[in-house]
């Protein structure tokens, strides 16, 4: 399988405390076997993002909101947090789809690829090695 961005994948993160699947959407990935992933996770909790980017005073571009039917696998308006990417090794993605904890969903338009590459860009939390990756 073919890891690229703009990739969709179903999956749980490692990281999240909630234990449900989110889609994630691969932004970029470094050149060699054990770089960096970097996902954005799409999430239905839209007024809650937007409390944490105005408490911290983040910009709003960094929030990319989509309403329902935008894309295919989203039915409930949903938000990707350009503040909070996912990182993965390839292996790691790999390794989970290999043992169906991953399932890959098709692709997005590279039209919204560039608006979530955009919106974590723009954000002062995303580290400076993620975004040398973007």
């Amino acid at each position: 399988m073919t890891i690229k961005p703009g990739s969709v994948f179903y999956l749980t993160d490692q990281g999240d405390d909630n234990p449900q699947p989110h889609y994630h959407v691969v932004l970029a990935v470094g050149s060699s076997p054990d770089e960096l992933v970097v996902l954005s996770m799409a999430t239905s909790k839209v007024e809650k993002r937007l409390d944490f980017a105005q408490r911290r005073r983040l910009p709003p571009e960094t929030l990319v909101i989509l309403e329902p039917g935008e894309v295919p696998f989203l039915p409930v308006r949903t938000v990707f947090d350009g503040n909070a990417p996912r990182a993965y090794t390839r292996s790691q993605l790999l390794a989970a789809l290999a043992l169906g904890l991953a399932e890959h969903r098709g692709e997005i338009p590279v039209d919204l690829l560039e608006r979530l590459k955009e919106a974590t860009w723009r954000s002062p939390l995303v580290s400076p090695k993620i975004k040398r990756i973007l």
